[in-house]
């Protein structure tokens, strides 16, 4: 599933986080099966920081409390 289709699916249950402060650190994400939070996702995959901005777009769109509640898939 592509990253559009699973933006405009989680539209339909969600909305834009308006203050916008959220803790990349304390985000989850789902990586190789398993949990973990993005700080320990970069710890093990240094050269991933990059993708920093992706994460903090995801984690504005869904909210604070999704972002710390929902997994984001990371290959």
């Amino acid at each position: 599933m592509n990253t559009c289709m699973v933006m405009k699916i989680l539209v339909v249950f969600v909305s834009v986080d308006e203050e916008g402060q959220v803790d990349l650190d304390k985000v989850l994400v789902l990586h190789k099966r398993t949990l973990m939070t993005y700080a320990q996702y970069l710890t093990l995959n240094p050269n991933r920081r990059s993708s920093q901005e992706a994460v903090r777009k995801y984690a504005r769109f869904v909210g604070r409390k999704c972002a710390y509640r929902m997994l984001l898939y990371r290959d």
